[in-house]
């Protein structure tokens, strides 16, 4: 699985840890900070990528 490959990116000013997919694909987690807790509101994943594992990351 090439999950073990990826990279995974803490993209503050959009609140939201990216991930790369390769050819300009990218997953991503939507996130609110505060009072010591993270919340993810929104995650993404190109309809190619489900179910391969991109958030077990």
């Amino acid at each position: 699985m090439q999950s073990n490959h990826l990279r995974i990116r803490d993209n503050a000013d959009l609140h939201r840890f990216e991930i790369d997919l390769g050819n300009g694909s990218r997953a991503f987690a939507q996130y609110m900070l505060g009072h010591g807790k993270i919340v993810f509101t929104h995650t993404e994943v190109p309809k190619d990528h489900e179910g391969k594992g991109s958030a077990l990351r």
